[in-house]
């Protein structure tokens, strides 16, 4: 898909290229975000004051969400389907080795 994020040098648009986002930078969405994804809910692991969401795209993706404590009651089970989104500022982009 089409995501935007600050980028390494050399890289320019049409480039293949892979996005890194730390887990507590993607959020569950409800909305159109421009840099969103579907998903399906594989795991809710609890650690104290987060819960890991860990899911997979249509794509066959895995990536893992870490939510805060102030939305555990919105944590899907597992095999829910979910939008994730991560501001562009949070995501680095490097191209594709």
């Amino acid at each position: 898909g089409l995501f935007t994020g600050r980028s390494g040098a050399n890289l320019k648009v049409g480039d293949q290229a892979v996005v890194y986002v730390r887990p507590e930078a993607i959020s569950l969405s409800a909305g159109a975000d421009a840099n969103g994804l579907h998903a399906v809910a594989e795991q809710l692991e609890f650690e104290g004051a987060t819960a890991m969401l860990h899911a997979k795209t249509d794509s066959g993706y895995r990536l893992a969400a870490a939510l805060p404590h102030h939305r555990l009651a919105e944590a899907p089970t597992a095999g829910t389907n979910v939008r994730l989104s991560f501001a562009a500022s949070q995501a680095l982009v490097l191209a594709h080795a």
